[in-house]
């Protein structure tokens, strides 16, 4: 059920990308939902971790829901890859910085659940690599959401 879900889900935004014109309000909503994806799916792989740890997710189970998230994280690098390198995007400069620094941020979430992966899977090395990247993750998503302005 759950690969039928993210099935629909990224159907829809490749439709949604496809017909998408690269319009003020356009980049805006790409921002705020950007953001909300980076924070939810931090907040997930922690979730999941705390679960793992605290013995209510049993390692299979831990490692399945990882393997769906490192899948739709690549999933979004890729469409991110495909509009950095789009001639036709007409994004600009400033834009794609920001898209570039949210796929830095992706791929530490990526790291972060490849590492709780390795962690469930008894091998220990896979704490400091959720670890090291849990907290790249966090830096780049204060920064990204302006979390840490005064």
């Amino acid at each position: 059920m759950r690969k039928l879900i993210f099935t629909l889900v990224l159907g829809v935004i490749g439709t949604v990308s496809a017909r998408a014109q690269c319009s003020t309000s356009v980049l805006e909503a790409f921002g705020a939902t950007s953001s909300l994806a980076l924070y939810n799916t931090y907040i997930t792989i922690g979730t999941i971790a705390d679960g793992y740890v605290g013995e209510t997710y049993d390692a299979d189970y831990t490692v399945d829901l990882m393997g769906e998230q490192t899948a739709m994280i690549s999933s979004i690098i890729d469409y991110i890859d495909k509009l950095l390198t789009d001639p036709k995007s007409g994004i600009s400069a400033d834009d794609k910085d920001y898209m570039n620094e949210m796929k830095a941020c992706l791929n530490d979430l990526y790291d972060e659940a490849e590492g709780l992966m390795e962690y469930a899977g008894n091998n220990e090395s896979g704490t400091e690599k959720y670890n090291t990247a849990r907290d790249a993750a966090w830096a780049k998503i204060e920064e990204l959401l302006g979390l840490n302005d005064e």
